[in-house]
């Protein structure tokens, strides 16, 4: 039986089945070997590598960890879910009039909230970055949402 842990469970005389993670992060040219050295399980545990899987029938057992048993109800489970999880509405693309009219209300607010800044700067006054922020992402917005083809 496969059972997953983290590498701070790992004792000598385990039976390592897998590694978890990118072969090229583990240590070892192969994977599937009865750990006896304790100079290995650090090689593990230093290689950035958190978790393994052992195989009990092989090597030895430990409390604690998860059955494969136990990851595959799991992933059914989260299958299941996803599947039956009501999907997210999609915004149908406006007309071409329908953009139009946005886009003057943007230009509109720009032009006010840019005199505005430049009123505040003429007086010393600091200017509002916040609002700078907000009237960058509206233009940049209105131009993202204005590029499907008409």
């Amino acid at each position: 039986m496969l059972k997953r842990i983290t590498v701070d469970q790992l004792r000598p005389g385990m039976y390592l089945h897998e590694l978890c993670g990118s072969w090229m992060e583990h240590p070892f040219w192969r994977s599937k070997f009865v750990l006896r050295d304790p100079a290995d399980i650090a090689k593990i545990r230093d290689s950035g590598i958190g978790e393994v899987w052992i195989n009990v029938e092989v090597g030895m057992d430990v409390e604690g960890g998860i059955s494969e048993s136990d990851v595959r109800e799991e992933i059914e489970r989260e299958l299941e879910a996803a599947a039956t999880a009501p999907s997210p509405l999609i915004e149908l693309p406006r007309s071409r009039d329908e953009e139009l009219a946005q886009a003057r209300k943007v230009i509109g607010r720009s032009r006010e909230a840019v005199q505005s800044m430049f009123a505040e700067a003429r007086l010393g006054r600091a200017m509002d970055v916040e609002q700078g922020r907000r009237l960058v992402e509206e233009i940049a917005g209105s131009v993202m949402s204005s590029r499907a083809p008409w």
